[in-house]
């Protein structure tokens, strides 16, 4: 549970807390993104930017639940990109 805890309070504040320009859409997926999957105490990392202050993270117990994670958090962003271009 703590745990579980830490990883929602890490997630919200990297997202929180990332680049507001969104640079990673404004690129159209065009250029490279690279994704950097690492362990994190007990969780798994998958973040992409320079750090979990400027980046968008997912966090999972295995590397394939962090990217779905991340996946979320990208598909979360695209919308939210969406939505303030309308």
């Amino acid at each position: 549970m703590r745990d579980f805890a830490r990883r929602e309070r890490l997630t919200s504040q990297c997202n929180e807390s990332r680049v507001k320009s969104s640079k990673y859409f404004e690129m159209g997926f065009r250029g490279e993104i690279r994704v950097r999957v690492f362990r994190d105490g007990s969780e798994v990392c998958a973040l992409i930017g320079r750090d979990l202050g400027e980046g968008i993270a997912g966090f999972g117990t295995t590397p394939s639940d962090a990217l779905r994670a991340l996946a979320e958090q990208l598909e979360k962003e695209a919308q939210s990109t969406a939505s303030r271009a309308a």
